[in-house]
C-alpha cells in the first residue's frame, strides 16, 4: 500500500517520573554503624504505573567504595518501619543498614532489586563494578549514588555531610511509552514497541568518562538538610546537554549493555493493547533497528496499522530522536490523521514512520529525496572523520523539480544543529570563516557558503569544514539542511547530515602462514583483521596493498564462497610505503557491508578476519606488505604484515 507522508501526526514529550518516598533508619551492631537514609523512589506522573512485574522494592543493598574509588563492601538494608518490604510507592518505609566507619572519603551506591546472592559483587573499581550490574527478564531495578568527603562516622549525628543522606532520589533503570489520541476520527486500539533491549543497567553509565549520569541534582549547600534544601530532578534536555551537573561534561545519551540483544523483532508477533509499555533504557540507534511504536488504529471506522518514531516536538521545523532515557515517560499523542495506515504492523515497521519521513532512519541514508515538488541532493548523509584536516560538504536544491528541473535556489535552504542546539549562520557574501568553539562537538570552524561555477560540482554549493582534534571518544555533529512550507508550519523537505569524529581505527594484518617456501606460486593470504561493530556508512572500505618487493599477485581464481569476494583489482601509482616516493603497483581490495557482516569473527569477537587471497611471483618472495585505507592508522608495525621464505 502506498503511503501519504505525514498521514499519522504525532507529539510526543519526554517526561520526569515523579517521585515519593522511602526511608533508612540505622541499626545498632558492633561490627558496624549504623545509617539513616531517606530515599524518594521514583513513581510515573498522571498516569497510573504498572512497571515489568510488580511496583515494589524487593531488596535494597548498599555498594561502599573507598576515596580511590575501590570497592569495600556490600551490605544488605534491612526494613524496620514497616517490618517487610511493601508494594504501595506512597509510603515511606524505613531500612538499618550497618557499614564500616571510615574518615576516609566513601561513596555509597544504593542498588533496589538486584539479586546479589546469585550474582555477588566481585572486587574491582566503582565504575567496573557497578558497570556491571545489569537486569534482564522485564525484572526492573532502582539506583542512585552518593559521595561523602568526610566519610562514616560511627555517631550518625556527628556526621557533618548526613544531610546528604535525606531524600535521596532513586532512578529507575527503565522508561515508559504511552500513546493517546487526540482526534475524534482516529481511535488507538492498542499500540506496542518494536525493537527493544532484552536487558537494561542498574546505573545510568557514561562509558567515555568511566562515570555515572546525575539525574538529581542538590542547588545550595549538600550538607543542609532536606527541606532547606531539596533534591530536584533534572530535566530531559539538562540531562541530555551535560550527563554532570555542571557545563563541561558531555550529554548523556543512555547506555546500553555489552551483553543486551534487541528483541521483539517481528513486528507481526507484537502484542496490541492500550496498557503504558516499559523497555530499558536504549540510545537512539541510527540504523533501521531503532526502536518505534506501532500502532493499531482505526481511521474513520478502518483498522491499519501506523508507525511512531519516538522524535522530539520539531525544533526549527526540525524532528529529532530521542534517546529513550531511563526514569522518563516519553508520551506521543496523535493529533492528526489524513489517511489510512499500512494492512499489518510488518509493513508499518518496515517502512518510514507516519511522524517522522524526512528524518525517518529508513530513508536516512538516502543522498537525494523528494516530497513530490522539491528535490534536494546532499554528497553524503554520514561520514567518519579521523584528522583535524578540513573536509567538504556538497548539496544542491531543487524547488520544483518537476515543472523546472534547471531551477536551482540553494539559498532557500537553512541549516540547524541539532547537537548544539543552534541555528547556524548563513553568510553568502563573505565567505568568512565562522568559529564554533567547544571540545564537545566536531566541527571547529567552517565557511558558511561557497558556490562551484566550474567541473563536474558546478551548481552545487558546498562548505569546507575545519574538524577538532580527534580523540580516542567517537563524538558526533548533527546538522539538518532543510526549507519550510511557505505558511512556516512544517519541513518542506530536509536532511540530516552527521559527521563523526575519532581517531583513526587500528587494523592487525597477518600473514597465513607466516612462512611460505621459496618458489613461483606458493599460495599465501594476507588476513586484514578490523573492528567488529564498524558503522554501514563507513562501506565500501577499500584496502590498498603493496608488497615492498612486488612479489606477490591476486589469486583471483578462488570463488566468492572460498574467500568471499576475493577478487583484488591492480593499481599503478606512487608508492604508498612511507619514504619510498618511487612509481609502482598494488592491489585494492574492496569490502562492501554485506561481505563485512560474513566474514569471520576473531575468538573474543572483537576483530572480523577479511582474507586476501595470493600467490607468490619471485623464488625469493619474503616480504613486508604494506596496507593503507583512510579510516585507519597507517605505520610501520600498525599496518604491516610480512612472511619468510
Amino acid at each position: 500500500m502506498r503511503k501519504i507522508a505525514y498521514s499519522l501526526i504525532a507529539i510526543l514529550a519526554a517526561l520526569t517520573f515523579a517521585g515519593c518516598s522511602d526511608h533508612f533508619t540505622p541499626a545498632s551492631e558492633s561490627d558496624g554503624h549504623g545509617l539513616t537514609f531517606s530515599i524518594t523512589v521514583p513513581a510515573a506522573s498522571a498516569i497510573t504505573t504498572r512497571s515489568f512485574s510488580a511496583e515494589a522494592i524487593t531488596s535494597l543493598h548498599v555498594l561502599v567504595f573507598d576515596e580511590n574509588g575501590y570497592f569495600v563492601e556490600c551490605q544488605k538494608a534491612q526494613p524496620t518501619v514497616p517490618v517487610s518490604f511493601g508494594t504501595d510507592m506512597n509510603t515511606e518505609y524505613k531500612f538499618s543498614v550497618n557499614l564500616q566507619a571510615s574518615p576516609n572519603k566513601r561513596i555509597l551506591h544504593f542498588v533496589a532489586n538486584y539479586d546479589f546472592e546469585s550474582n555477588p559483587v566481585e572486587y574491582g573499581t566503582e565504575y567496573s563494578v557497578i558497570s556491571h550490574l545489569t537486569v534482564g527478564d522485564r525484572q526492573e531495578a532502582y539506583w542512585q549514588r552518593v559521595v561523602l568527603e568526610e566519610g562514616i562516622y560511627e555517631k550518625f549525628d556527628d556526621m557533618p555531610e548526613k544531610g546528604k543522606l535525606v531524600k535521596i532520589p532513586l532512578v529507575r533503570n527503565f522508561a515508559k511509552v504511552v500513546v493517546e489520541s487526540k482526534i475524534d476520527n482516529f481511535e488507538v486500539i492498542g499500540y506496542a514497541l518494536w525493537n527493544v533491549p532484552d536487558k537494561g543497567s542498574v546505573a545510568p553509565c557514561v562509558l567515555a568518562s568511566q562515570a555515572f549520569a546525575t539525574y538529581a541534582k542538590r542547588e545550595g549547600d549538600p550538607v543542609d538538610g532536606f527541606d532547606n534544601n531539596p533534591w530536584v530532578c533534572r530535566a530531559y534536555d539538562e540531562l541530555s546537554a551535560h550527563y554532570a551537573d555542571d557545563s563541561k561534561s558531555s550529554g548523556y545519551k543512555g547506555y546500553l549493555p555489552e551483553n543486551a540483544t534487541i528483541v521483539s523483532t517481528d513486528a507481526s508477533s507484537l502484542t496490541f493493547d492500550n496498557n503504558a509499555k516499559h523497555m530499558y533504557e536504549r540510545p537512539f540507534s541510527d540504523d533501521e533497528t531503532n526502536t518505534a511504536i506501532i500502532v493499531k488504529g482505526k481511521y474513520n471506522g478502518n483498522i491499519s496499522f501506523y508507525k511512531i518514531d519516538l522524535v522530539m516536538p520539531p525544533e526549527q521545523g526540525v524532528s529529532e530522536h530521542y534517546n529513550i532515557l531511563r526514569n522518563y515517560t516519553f508520551k506521543a499523542k496523535v493529533v492528526g490523521c489524513s489517511a489510512d495506515g499500512y494492512q499489518n504492523a510488518q509493513e508499518a515497521a518496515m517502512n518510514p514512520a507516519s511522524n517522522n519521513f524526512m528524518a525517518s532512519v529508513v530513508t536516512q541514508d538516502v543522498i537525494n529525496i523528494s516530497d513530490g515538488t522539491a528535490r534536494l541532493f546532499v554528497t553524503y548523509t554520514d561520514t567518519t572523520i579521523v584528522s583535524s584536516d578540513p573536509f567538504v560538504f556538497r548539496y544542491k536544491y531543487y524547488p520544483d523539480f518537476k515543472s523546472n528541473p534547471n531551477d536551482v535556489e540553494n539559498k532557500a535552504l537553512s541549516f540547524y544543529d541539532l547537537t548544539r542546539r543552534e541555528a547556524l549562520t548563513r553568510d553568502d557574501y563573505n565567505k568568512e570563516y565562522v568559529e564554533l568553539g567547544s571540545p564537545y562537538f566536531v566541527m571547529a570552524k567552517y565557511n558558511v557558503i561557497e558556490e562551484v561555477t566550474t567541473g563536474p560540482w558546478a551548481g552545487w554549493h558546498q562548505t569546507t569544514i575545519t574538524p577538532d582534534t580527534p580523540t580516542d571518544e567517537e563524538r558526533s555533529e548533527s546538522v539538518i539542511i532543510y526549507q519550510m512550507t511557505k505558511d512556516n508550519n512544517q519541513v518542506k523537505i530536509a536532511r540530516t547530515v552527521t559527521f563523526r569524529l575519532r581517531k583513526p581505527f587500528t587494523m592487525i594484518p597477518e600473514c597465513e602462514p607466516a612462512k611460505v617456501s621459496a618458489g613461483v606460486g606458493r599460495k599465501v593470504k594476507v588476513n586484514i583483521k578490523i573492528p567488529s561493530g564498524l558503522r554501514e556508512s563507513l562501506f565500501p572500505l577499500e584496502f590498498k596493498i603493496e608488497a615492498v618487493n612486488n612479489s606477490l599477485s591476486p589469486d583471483n581464481s578462488l570463488t566468492a564462497d572460498q574467500y568471499r569476494s576475493g577478487y583484488m583489482s591492480t593499481w599503478y601509482g606512487k608508492s604508498i610505503i612511507p619514504n619510498n616516493g618511487k612509481q609502482s603497483y598494488g592491489f585494492t581490495k574492496t569490502l562492501s557491508y554485506n561481505e563485512y557482516l560474513s566474514m569471520d569473527l576473531t575468538d573474543d569477537n572483537s576483530y572480523r578476519i577479511v582474507p586476501c587471497a595470493f600467490v607468490t611471483t619471485k623464488s625469493n618472495s619474503a616480504t613486508e606488505i604494506w596496507i593503507q585505507n583512510k579510516y585507519f592508522y597507517f605505520g610501520d608495525g600498525q599496518s604491516t604484515a610480512q612472511f619468510n621464505n
